[in-house]
């Protein structure tokens, strides 16, 4: 039987597993135990703030949240907000999500940014984004024109009233 082992800064690190299921704790858990991390669970994402506030507390951050999305009150995507924004964390935070397809997901992420946009004042009349692999040759993917262009076309603004926005200036 091979073992895989944590090794170097990565050994002994403090890793917060953050599901409702106790299986998946459970699995998780184990998993990254047995690799040699120091492994914390929580069974709900008021739990998990509760744990990572303790853990500042006692100068012992942890140094990695493991995230499920999909969990009843409080979801993985505020849980995550809460720790960004408000807590002013920057622990990297890696969302799990056994939430149906990769489609689903995606549009569920949309839905979420509309509903934190319309909460602030503002809106967001449509989303777009093209689910190809960089390398599938596809006409939406940037920097080909094909997305924006079926955005344009399905919109009911002109183009001069339609606001673009990218991730980097060569986006827009």
């Amino acid at each position: 039987e091979r073992r895989v082992h944590a090794v170097g800064e990565l050994e002994g690190m403090r890793v917060l597993v953050v599901d409702d299921s106790s299986t998946s704790r459970e699995i998780l858990g184990n998993y990254l135990g047995a690799m040699t991390f120091d492994v914390s669970t929580a069974d709900s994402g008021e739990a998990a703030l509760i744990m990572i506030e303790h853990a500042l507390a006692d100068n012992r951050p942890y140094r990695l949240i493991l995230m499920d999305w999909k969990m009843p009150d409080l979801d993985g995507l505020e849980t995550s907000r809460i720790i960004r924004e408000d807590l002013e964390l920057s622990v990297p935070i890696i969302m799990m999500t056994a939430f149906g397809t990769i489609k689903e997901a995606v549009e569920a992420v949309h839905r979420h940014m509309v509903e934190h946009a319309r909460a602030a004042g503002g809106r967001i009349d449509a989303v777009y984004y093209c689910p190809h692999a960089p390398d599938d040759g596809c006409d939406g993917r940037k920097p080909r024109p094909g997305l924006v262009l079926h955005a344009m076309t399905a919109a009911v603004f002109p183009p001069t009233a339609t606001i673009l926005g990218g991730d980097t200036v060569r986006d827009c």
